[in-house]
């Protein structure tokens, strides 16, 4: 089971960097520091198991630097984008969304469990 939630967090850093770069796009100066959102999750995780609640199936960046886990300048890569990691994600449904942007203009792209990005719908 530790093994499963290794490989479904090393997939979400992996996508959030790759979704990072696609939204940057020119904007070189700013990279994602994985470890530090890799953090914030677990963070925001075990918050909610610790006070017995149960675990929302995403969390946007916007309510992690509400909790005070990470910081405007932490998340600058994926601006304008407002981002949601989801945080039910099975390595077995390799198609299952981990992390998605919603950009300005109502478009979509998603990181999925294999590591691949797509568009989605509007």
């Amino acid at each position: 089971m530790k093994l499963k939630r290794y490989i479904i967090i090393l997939a979400l850093v992996a996508v959030a960097i790759v979704l990072a770069g696609v939204l940057r796009l020119s904007r070189h100066e700013h990279t994602v520091d994985s470890e530090r959102l890799v953090e914030a999750v677990r963070a925001f995780a075990l918050d909610h198991r610790a006070r017995g609640t149960q675990l929302p199936a995403s969390v946007t960046l916007t309510e992690l630097i509400s909790r005070g886990l990470l910081s405007a300048e932490d998340v600058k890569p994926f601006a304008p984008a407002e981002v949601s990691i989801w945080l039910t994600s099975d390595e077995s449904r390799p198609n299952q969304i981990v992390i998605e942007a919603r950009l300005p203009d109502g478009s979509r792209i998603a990181g999925l469990t294999d590591g691949s990005i797509v568009q989605l719908r509007k």
